[in-house]
């Protein structure tokens, strides 16, 4: 972890295909549920396209498509209507599409952070795919692609959609296929999913708000342990590197990462609104503030934010223990923070 190089993105060539939005074969594919109760949304500025993709999904089985010609359009038509599938077409919008898809799954557009969406391309190019993955969509579908393509991909998410995970900075499907990281127990949640629910009928995929609203207890609570386990991993990596560097600078990627762990854990603690909290939320910005020096710190001022990270999950997991927990880190901080030195 300490001394991350950042790899640079490589620019893949596009897929070859022709003008057709979809390739030569059938106009409709058979699926076995009924689609005519789905709400959709379509948002494309090419009307050819948009025009094409309508009628390909009305032959697949859908009527309640509702399209959108600007992107700007697509946050309130979400919000009225609430759908349970989005599909987006990326190119030459990319980051747009990216930033719309991060504003639902983190609630700020939209009741339903849970919503299936899928982004088409012409172009998948490698930073096209990572920012629709990394943004959190359930697929990304390569155009020209066939009707049974597309059919395929809609019965996936409605049979077999990939649970959602949680972390800091990540809402949605979890992708890590095979290996975990180590010491996640955590695991993976599976999310409503109304195109299910309409479809089939199970009404453990309903999107109704009493399930939407568990999820988001769930999401919150493993976004929260996974943010202080992240930062005791980081804080952990820089006291080792203050102990080899004696006195030298600490990797400044690492330093920003945790800073910006801190920033979220600081605001989850304030917001509990729980006694000494606020005064421990204090205490960490300001030994973050000497680790962030020019001149790395005593290791020991590292292991005290350890101190505090550990008091704050302790806070966070509603652990008997976390007011002495507080009391402790704050007493030792005390002490310490004035000189830049050792704990006692």
């Amino acid at each position: 972890m300490v001394c991350l190089a950042t790899k640079g993105t490589t620019r893949r060539q596009p897929a070859a295909g022709g003008q057709s939005f979809f390739q030569s074969g059938a106009t409709t594919a058979v699926i076995e549920y009924d689609l005519t109760g789905i709400s959709v949304v379509l948002a494309n500025a090419r009307s050819g396209t948009r025009e094409v993709l309508r009628d390909s999904l009305h032959n697949i089985g859908f009527r309640g498509i509702v399209e959108v010609s600007r992107l700007d359009q697509v946050r309130r038509t979400v919000r009225k209507l609430d759908p349970d599938l989005l599909l987006l077409v990326a190119d030459g919008h990319e980051d747009e599409i990216s930033e719309i898809i991060g504003d639902v799954r983190h609630g700020r557009t939209g009741s339903n952070p849970y919503v299936v969406i899928f982004v088409l391309t012409w172009q998948p190019y490698e930073e096209t795919v990572n920012l629709a993955i990394w943004a959190g969509a359930d697929d990304i579908l390569t155009m020209p692609l066939s009707v049974t393509m597309l059919s395929g991909r809609i019965e996936n998410m409605i049979d077999n959609r990939k649970e959602f995970v949680a972390t800091p900075d990540y809402l949605g499907p979890d992708r890590r296929n095979r290996k975990r990281p180590k010491g996640d127990a955590l695991g993976t949640v599976r999310v409503p999913n109304n195109l299910r629910f309409k479809t089939t009928g199970d009404s453990d995929a309903a999107s109704d708000m009493r399930a939407l609203r568990k999820a988001q207890e769930i999401m919150a609570e493993h976004r929260h342990l996974r943010l202080v386990d992240r930062f005791d991993d980081i804080a952990s990596e820089l006291e080792k590197c203050a102990k080899e560097r004696s006195g030298r600078g600490l990797p400044q990627e690492n330093v920003a990462e945790l800073a910006k762990l801190l920033d979220g854990l600081t605001e989850t603690l304030e917001s509990r609104e729980l006694h000494n909290a606020s005064e421990l939320s204090a205490s960490m910005r300001n030994l973050m503030n000497i680790i962030a020096q020019p001149v790395a710190p005593a290791a020991g001022i590292i292991a005290l934010l350890r101190v505090h990270g550990q008091a704050a999950a302790a806070v966070l997991s509603g652990a008997a223990g976390a007011p002495d927990l507080i009391i402790g880190a704050l007493q030792r901080a005390t002490t310490i923070i004035g000189d830049h030195g050792e704990p006692a």
